[in-house]
């Protein structure tokens, strides 16, 4: 048995290979087809998928990085006297409720003034709320009131509690 000849056809991405062979004084003809190859394999399908995955889990947070409306946004930090800081709040005879330090001013050159004692009762006069980042919150629904859309960003400076907020 010894073959005469090779050949290669094409049956679209699979691969067809005629030899003939000669047997007992004649030719024979055979054939012999390989199944088609992938394009891509398995391992490369998963990855393209991962990463299609995680582009759609990314983009709502890198879109949600800068406002969409036009308004440019105040230098920061945002400062806002006469501030509360708890819901509820408000100014007047408070009792302590842990022992601390009181200064001169919220501002970095400061001065310590005098130590505050758990349970000694003091007059709150006033207060003041620093933001040094806002909070950034995304809107999904339309807010009419408001002239908002969705994908727009609102920044938030202080709570006020019960739902409402320095936007």
């Amino acid at each position: 048995m010894t073959p005469m000849t090779s050949g290669a056809a094409g049956h679209g991405n699979a691969a067809v290979h005629n030899s003939y062979v000669s047997l007992l004084g004649g030719t024979f003809r055979t054939r012999q087809i390989n199944p088609p190859t992938p394009m891509l394999c398995y391992c490369d399908f998963m990855l393209a998928r991962r990463l299609l995955l995680l582009l759609c889990l990314l983009a709502p947070l890198l879109l949600a990085q800068q406002p969409k409306s036009g308004i440019p946004e105040p230098s920061l930090p945002v400062i806002d006297d006469n501030a509360c800081p708890f819901e509820g709040c408000s100014f007047g005879k408070w009792i302590v409720t842990r022992d601390f330090k009181l200064f001169s001013s919220w501002k970095e050159d400061r001065k310590p003034l005098t130590a505050v004692r758990k349970g000694q009762v003091v007059d709150a006069l006033t207060g003041v709320h620093i933001t040094y980042e806002p909070d950034r919150i995304q809107v999904f629904r339309p807010i009419a009131d408001l002239h908002l859309n969705p994908g727009d960003v609102i920044l938030r400076y202080m709570y006020r509690g019960e739902g409402f907020a320095d936007i």
